[in-house]
């Protein structure tokens, strides 16, 4: 685990506890919204949960699978992990994080 991945860890955290947008954008020390989103993104619960909520009139709960894109990354053998996920990044259309 690196350091880093305990951000998104605290930004989904907030979000789970329903912690207002704004309230997480300046826990998290982003001025860009894009941002505050990417570090606290929906979790599969919660997406569920918001279709529910539109659906309440069918008897029977409808479930959608969602996938992540798969993404090929070709790597020199000496690339650094930075690299690596500066590519990764990149083929996901991810926001670069300051």
């Amino acid at each position: 685990m690196r350091i880093h991945d305990l951000k998104h860890t605290f930004g989904r955290s907030l979000r789970a506890a329903r912690v207002p947008f704004e309230t997480r954008q300046v826990l998290l020390g982003h001025k860009n919204g894009s941002i505050t989103t990417h570090y606290s993104a929906a979790e599969i619960g919660e997406l569920i949960e918001g279709v529910s909520r539109i659906d309440a009139s069918r008897s029977t709960p409808v479930l959608t699978t969602l996938r992540a894109p798969s993404v090929k990354i070709v790597a020199k053998a000496n690339a650094t992990p930075e690299a690596l996920q500066s590519v990764a990044d990149k083929k996901l259309g991810h926001a670069k994080v300051a």
